[in-house]
């Protein structure tokens, strides 16, 4: 198991959907989802969304702004995630050579 800590990088809502890399891109999966509370998941078959596309080829341009948008704001969260982080020891260096250019004798 990963010994590196959780990172939220965000919630889901009812009605919101998850795992669209994997199913349009064929990437592996980036993230894991953990519900908070009881849920109910359904998944689309690859050839589920191989017969959507056929049928309605204009959903491509709708889940290309949806990946666009869901890629953007992760890595917002991802980059807000990672200052949070760093900033402690930003300060913490920051605040040690104050007081060592204080204190130090001139």
């Amino acid at each position: 198991m990963d010994d590196q800590p959780e990172t939220v990088v965000g919630r889901i809502n009812p009605g919101d959907f998850f795992g669209e890399r994997s199913l349009l891109l064929g990437e592996p999966r980036s993230a894991s989802i953990v519900p908070v509370i009881d849920s109910t998941v359904a998944e689309i078959p690859r050839e589920a969304m191989i017969q959507l596309m056929r049928k309605r080829p204009e959903l491509a341009s709708y889940l290309g702004e949806v990946l666009t948008e869901h890629q953007a704001k992760s890595a917002a969260e991802l980059d807000s995630h990672r200052r949070a982080v760093e900033q402690p020891h930003s300060i913490f260096d920051h605040l040690v050579g104050r007081i060592r250019a204080f204190l130090s004798e001139d």
